[in-house]
């Protein structure tokens, strides 16, 4: 067990002199034996992680004052608690059937919590001090379970099965209770839902493992196959809340000035920038990786041996519209784009709202790609005592990974047709 108190540690710098909460557990059990005696045996553990930790936003009282009656922001100056904790549980089971057959079977269980997965507080930067409520949260669930069996019944032949599977469920949320727009004055303060919030997504993982080895002369074979399947499902809505940046131009000397400045369009604030994305933000697709492969390990000589591999992979992903082509905005637009048209500022020469965007790929409807592709990987390595002292190793191979589905679900949903992301730019001479 382990504990840590906050009332040990130094006042951070960043604090304002303020004591800063802090309070970290750790602690777990693990309990094992036989319930069948030589035949049966049980391990079960449970560990618990837990932090309470803080974050200090040092605002100036000016600065939450002129936020809040320019947009009816409220920002959260002071100290802010949060939390972070971890809890997993394995549960595992070996059955020795016989001399030959040993079967495993494994559940483990896990959730995880962070109230400040994205972080906040800080300054200095572009985006100026981070309010809470551009920052968010984590939170995590995970199920897995195998079952192998080792098998052996020879002493030159061993085969090494297993069915994997797996669930996670993923939540990022935004700390913003309002899911407002996200707003940056540029070197003074960020506030509102971050951009890529929230996020919700299920993984579920199922995999079949079997390789099988055989010992003869000088040579030990290996042979398997690996087969996976993953499966992704959730909502992704890419800058959905909308993104305002204001910064010093023209006749303001800080983004402070541009949102408190009238819109020629009604309203209040001249942002440089509007981004915001809209359509359609479910993912639900499919992806399967396929693997074959085949070694030889040849003892040559007492002093040489020689390792020769090769490896088949396969890896399967959906098929999404080819948007290398594209087109910019035309005129009469989307109906959020009709009133941004080239206008002169009040106060500034030449000023001009330019829309940047949206970017349209030419005819999706009717072509997509295939992501599917196939790979051979030879391996070759050797292993040389030349003397009793001096040994030499070496090796050749390719060797490939697995796709990301994260920023590939991403780029998936952000295609131009299924969802649209509206720039809009403005520029002042």
């Amino acid at each position: 067990m382990f504990y840590r108190s906050g009332k040990w540690d130094a006042k951070r710098p960043d604090s304002g002199g303020v004591e800063s909460p802090f309070t970290q557990r750790q602690f777990g059990a693990t309990v094992s034996g036989p319930l069948i005696k030589d035949k049966l045996f049980y391990v079960v553990s449970v560990e618990r992680y837990d932090t309470d930790d803080s974050t200090y936003t040092n605002y100036d009282p000016a600065l939450v004052s002129a936020v809040q009656s320019s947009s009816g922001y409220t920002l959260h100056p002071g100290l802010q608690t949060w939390n972070e904790s971890y809890t997993t549980g394995l549960i595992k089971l070996d059955w020795y059937a016989s001399a030959a057959s040993h079967w495993t079977f494994r559940y483990n269980a896990a959730k995880e919590s962070n109230g400040s997965q994205l972080g906040w507080g800080g300054g200095g930067g572009p985006q100026g001090i981070q309010d809470v409520t551009s920052g968010g949260t984590r939170d995590i669930t995970d199920q897995s379970f195998s079952l192998a069996n080792l098998w052996t019944p020879s002493g030159t032949f061993v085969n090494d099965f297993r069915i994997l599977g797996s669930k996670r469920d993923h939540d990022l949320e935004s700390l913003d209770p309002t899911l407002g727009p996200s707003v940056t004055l540029a070197g003074i303060a960020t506030f509102g839902t971050q951009r890529f919030l929230p996020q919700v997504r299920t993984e579920k993982d199922y995999e079949l493992f079997d390789a099988a080895t055989w010992f003869t002369g000088k040579h030990t074979l290996k042979a398997g196959v690996d087969l996976m399947q993953t499966k992704v499902s959730g909502s992704l809505p890419l800058q959905f809340a909308g993104v305002y940046r204001f910064q010093a131009f023209g006749p303001f000397t800080s983004g402070l000035q541009a949102m408190q400045a009238p819109n020629p369009y009604g309203g209040q604030g001249l942002p440089v920038a509007f981004i915001q994305g809209f359509g359609k933000d479910s993912l639900d697709i499919k992806a399967g990786y396929y693997s074959a492969f085949f070694q030889d390990n040849w003892q040559i000589t007492d002093r040489f041996s020689l390792n020769l591999g090769l490896r088949y992979d396969k890896e399967s992903l959906p098929a999404f519209h080819d948007v290398s082509d594209y087109d910019a905005l035309a005129a009469g637009g989307p109906a959020q784009l009709t009133s941004w048209t080239i206008q002169t500022l009040p106060g500034s020469t030449g000023g001009t709202v330019v829309p940047g965007g949206p970017y349209y790929a030419k005819d999706l409807s009717t072509h997509s790609n295939d992501w599917s592709s196939s790979r051979v990987s030879p391996r070759l390595s050797f292993n040389w005592q030349a003397t009793d002292v001096t040994r030499f190793y070496g090796g050749y191979g390719t060797f490939s990974g697995r796709t990301q589905l994260g920023p590939f679900g991403a780029v998936f949903l952000n295609n131009g047709t299924d969802m649209q992301t509206i720039v809009q730019i403005l520029q002042a001479d």
